[in-house]
């Protein structure tokens, strides 16, 4: 069971290519446009505009790119406004208003 749940689920590793090929739009995004183009007889005659779904190949789009960019940067804590202080010393609050 632990083995098929190794293959279906993605570590951390995958999750982390999955996200730098969309920021590098190295992914293919599909989408379907209708395109219309007219339409002949065996004799040339035009008998109309004839509408027909084709579907287009294109990099990943630039919004996707940089929401990957974003989750990318937070993960290597590239856009943090916090900071994290680590002190070996104790804090020592002295009350001195008697």
């Amino acid at each position: 069971m632990k083995e098929l749940d190794e293959e279906l689920i993605a570590d951390q590793r995958e999750v982390l290519r999955g996200l730098t090929r969309q920021f590098r739009r190295e992914e293919i995004d599909y989408q379907v446009v209708m395109v219309k183009k007219p339409s002949f007889d065996n004799k040339g005659n035009f008998l109309g505009i004839e509408e027909r779904p084709e579907i287009l190949k294109l990099p990943t789009q630039n919004k996707d790119s940089i929401k990957a960019g974003e989750l990318l940067g937070k993960r290597f804590d590239m856009w943090t406004d916090k900071v994290e202080l680590k002190s070996a010393s104790q804090v020592v609050i002295v009350d001195d208003t008697d």
